[in-house]
Formats: structure tokens, C-alpha cells, sequence
């Protein structure tokens, strides 16, 4: 079984360069509140008072992980979060599942629905998912890559900017 899937879910516009840009994240942020928004920033690191916060790309990067990585409620599960159960995605429900192509496409639409639902102005482009190996050859971690884009509100649709964020899955077996 190959330890990398790529799954492409639409094609980049010809216009936009495939190098990271949070000039554009930031821009458009800020356009919706007419102000740049800023947050905490995971994981969480104590700053020079608080909690460390950032804007644009960095902050599109944590709310990826936070969405994908908070169980949400489904028919066989609680939501992880008691005031808000269906906040979050179903990719927790994969663990100790076999790892075949049926449940790597799961993954990969569990994600693309999350954020599809809960970061609006953020389009996924492509996901990754790729099996990090021991010295024997043995799959040890998931990771899954997402490809995002920012998009204009509006009819227009144009891209603001665009990047990629990592999210480990879990452990298999032992690290």
C-alpha cells in the first residue's frame, strides 16, 4: 500500500502563483470586519502577558487544526464540545479503524466538509494524507496536508491568498 494519497478537488486558478501568501489572508479578514482579526494561536504558548495571538495565514492554520482535530457529534458519538456538539469534524471517529484507501478517502472528505462548514471564506484546493515511517518500515503517524485558498466574498471568487497547513492525525501503533 503507497504511504502517500493525493486527492486534487478542483483545479488552481491559472492567475494565482502556488507560493503561500498571507498578504492577501490578512486583507481579506480584515475586509470583513474592517479591522485584521487576531486570535490565540495553537498550540498555545504563554507571550510576554497572554497566550500568543497572530492574523491572517498563521490564524487560518490554527482554526484548520482546531476544526479538524475536535470531534463532532454523529450517530454513533457525542460532539466533543458540550455547548456546541456539531463544531468540529468526524476524523477523530477514525481511530483504531483499519488504514486502507476506504477510510484515507474518508478522511479526506471528512475534512473538506469540516472546513467546508466551518471556515467559509477558506477553499480547500487538495489534501495530502502521508504515513510517516519507522527505521523497519512501519507506519507509525498520520499526517494530513490541506491546500487552501482564501476566497473573495461576493460573486467574484477571485483568490486572496493561499497555503497549506499539516495536522497530525494520531499515533499507529507506538511512536
Amino acid at each position: 500500500m503507497p504511504s502517500s494519497y493525493t486527492w486534487p478537488l478542483s483545479s488552481p486558478p491559472s492567475s494565482s502563483s502556488s507560493s503561500d501568501s498571507s498578504d492577501g489572508v490578512a486583507t481579506l479578514l480584515a475586509s470583513t470586519s474592517g479591522r485584521e482579526r487576531h486570535g490565540i494561536l495553537l498550540p498555545f504558548v504563554r507571550g510576554a502577558s497572554d497566550f500568543d495571538t497572530g492574523s491572517g495565514a498563521a490564524l487560518i492554520n490554527t482554526s484548520i487544526r482546531q476544526i479538524l482535530g475536535t470531534r463532532c457529534s454523529s450517530a454513533t458519538t457525542q460532539g466533543e464540545l458540550p455547548w456546541r456538539t456539531d463544531f468540529g469534524s468526524l476524523i477523530p471517529n477514525a481511530r483504531h479503524r483499519n488504514n486502507d484507501v476506504v477510510l484515507e478517502a474518508l478522511v479526506n472528505q471528512w475534512a473538506v466538509d469540516a472546513l467546508a462548514r466551518w471556515l467559509s471564506t477558506v477553499r480547500v484546493t487538495r489534501t495530502v494524507l502521508t504515513t510517516k515511517k519507522d527505521e523497519h518500515g512501519n507506519p507509525t503517524i498520520l499526517f494530513l496536508r490541506v491546500y487552501w485558498e482564501v476566497i473573495a466574498r461576493g460573486s467574484s471568487g477571485s483568490v486572496l491568498g493561499s497555503g497549506s497547513t499539516s495536522v497530525r492525525l494520531g499515533s499507529i501503533g507506538r511512536d
